[in-house]
């Protein structure tokens, strides 16, 4: 918190379990890892794999995200799907719920010395973005009602 965040780029109100359920199916794996080690994993060398290494660690306003997914796209390149609670709340005609925020950041490991490597956050360039809101749009869409998009914002996908 108080360095710039990354981009969001869903907002829904879709049930959590449903979002993660449709993301499992398009090859995103649960990440179920505690805040102290993902910072260990940040500072420590290793030599484990890429995928399995905990997430760097992130917070939102202060706050663990709800739900850590990943998807190792090249050897030295994971991609983490947070998951964040906002303070809004959704009101329709079929109840209320929680209005989930969406963001992508990437990972991969650093290389220190005799077969040992640090995790640290990559940048991903506008097209890799737009390439995982585009996704995570048609992961979602099948379980929500009409996307909106205003441009450069994030998609909209209600229940």
């Amino acid at each position: 918190d108080g360095d710039p965040g990354e981009p969001m780029l869903v907002q829904t109100d879709l049930a959590l379990p449903a979002v993660v359920s449709a993301l499992g199916a398009k090859g995103w794996t649960s990440s179920q890892t505690s805040l102290s080690s993902e910072i260990l994993g940040a500072i420590v060398p290793s030599r484990q794999a890429l995928g399995n290494h905990a997430t760097w660690p992130l917070t939102h306003l202060g706050r663990q995200p709800l739900a850590t997914l990943t998807r190792v796209e090249t050897a030295d390149l994971r991609l983490v799907l947070r998951k964040w609670g906002s303070d809004f709340e959704v009101r329709n005609a079929q109840g209320t719920s929680l209005l989930l925020l969406v963001s992508v950041t990437a990972d991969r490991l650093d290389p220190v010395f005799f077969g040992f490597a640090l995790l640290e956050e990559a940048a991903l360039a506008p097209d890799q973005l737009s390439s995982a809101k585009n996704a995570l749009r048609e992961a979602l869409q099948p379980l929500s009602g009409p996307p909106l998009e205003i441009q450069g914002g994030p998609v909209l996908l209600p229940r």
